[in-house]
C-alpha cells in the first residue's frame, strides 16, 4: 500500500469525514478522496459509506484499521532509526506513559540520563488504554495490564504492581474500619481507570471479584492517592505505598488486604525499528532495571 493512502484513509477513519481528514492532514479535499478511493481499488471494496454529514466506515475498514496503523507506524519507526543510526545520544526521546508516575521514579530516570546522556531531552506524554493508533511519534512506551500496543513493537514485562484499597487513618478513624466487603458501602470509593474501561467490580485475590458503585474513575494514580490522604475516600490503585514520602502523599492505611487486590503487569515497550537505537535502547534498559527494582 502507498503510504499516503494509508495517511488519508486513517485520517478519514478518525475524523469521520472527508473534510475533516483533510483539515487535518492539510491536504486538498479531492486528495484524500482520491487516496481512499485508490486505496478502495486495491482493496476490492468500499471502505466508507458516504452519508451527508460525513463518512461511516465499512466492515472491511474497521478490519483494515489495525494493519494500517502498524504500516505507517513501523514506517515512521524506520525513519527515525535511520536518523539516529549515528548513535549520538543527542536529541529528544519521546516516551509515553501512564499518567502520574511516581516522582520517586521519574527523577531517578532523569537523574541517571543527565549523567550518561546529557544531550539527551525525554518528553514524556501521558496515555491511557486503548494505546493503538495513539503511538505513532512514540519511542518508548510504559503501560500497565496485559493490553500491549500490538503489532511491530518490542514489548517485555519489567515489573509486577500490586493493585490494593487503601485510605487515610483519619477516614478510617472516623468512620470505621471495614471488616468485610460489605462495610464498603458507608464509603465513598475512588478507582484507576479510564473511559474505555470503567470498573464496575473490585478484584479479590481468590481471582474473584466484589462489585461495588464507585464514586470517581480516573486514571492518574497520583491523584488519587492526593485524595485518600485528603480523606475523601478509599482508592483502588497500584501499589500506594509507593507514593507515601512524595509531596502531597501522607501515610495510607490498607484496606481488607488480605481480601481485595490483584497483581498487574508493568511492561515496557519500543518500536522494534528503534530497538536498537543506542539512546532509545539505553532509556529502555533504565526503565526495565528502575522497574525491575519497585
Amino acid at each position: 500500500m502507498d503510504l499516503d493512502e494509508v495517511r488519508g484513509f486513517l485520517a478519514v477513519y478518525e475524523a469521520r469525514s472527508f473534510s475533516g481528514a483533510a483539515t487535518t492532514l492539510a491536504w486538498p479535499r479531492a486528495t484524500v478522496r482520491r487516496r481512499v478511493e485508490s486505496l478502495e481499488t486495491r482493496v476490492g471494496a468500499p471502505l466508507f459509506t458516504r452519508t451527508p454529514t460525513g463518512a461511516e466506515p465499512t466492515p472491511p475498514a474497521d478490519r483494515l484499521v489495525p494493519h494500517a496503523r502498524e504500516m505507517l507506524g513501523r514506517a515512521r519507526a524506520m525513519l527515525r532509526s535511520v536518523r539516529h543510526a549515528g548513535g549520538d545520544l543527542q536529541g529528544l526521546l519521546h516516551i509515553a506513559a501512564p499518567p502520574g508516575l511516581p516522582p520517586l521514579f521519574v527523577r531517578a530516570i532523569t537523574a541517571t540520563l543527565a549523567s550518561s546522556a546529557p544531550g539527551l531531552q525525554c518528553i514524556v506524554t501521558p496515555i491511557t488504554p486503548p494505546l493503538a493508533g495513539r503511538l505513532e511519534d512514540v519511542d518508548l512506551l510504559v503501560y500497565q495490564g496485559h493490553e500491549g500496543p500490538g503489532p511491530g513493537w518490542m514489548s517485555v514485562p519489567a515489573a509486577q504492581v500490586r493493585r490494593r484499597l487503601v485510605a487515610s487513618p483519619a477516614l478510617l478513624d472516623a468512620q470505621g474500619r471495614p471488616a468485610s466487603p460489605s462495610d464498603l458501602d458507608r464509603f465513598m470509593i475512588f478507582a484507576q481507570g479510564t473511559v474505555d474501561a470503567r470498573p464496575t467490580h473490585l478484584p479479590t485475590l481468590d481471582g474473584h471479584a466484589i462489585p461495588v458503585q464507585l464514586a470517581l474513575v480516573h486514571p492518574n494514580v497520583h491523584l488519587l492517592l492526593q485524595m485518600a490522604t485528603a480523606g475523601a475516600c478509599l482508592a483502588f490503585v497500584p501499589d500506594g505505598e509507593l507514593d507515601e514520602h512524595a509531596f502531597g502523599i501522607g501515610p495510607l492505611e490498607r484496606v481488607l488486604d488480605d481480601l481485595i487486590g490483584d497483581v498487574v503487569p508493568i511492561h515496557v515497550a519500543v518500536p522494534e525499528a528503534l530497538a536498537e537505537v543506542p539512546h532509545v535502547r539505553l532509556v529502555f534498559d533504565l526503565v526495565r532495571s528502575l522497574l525491575g527494582s519497585i
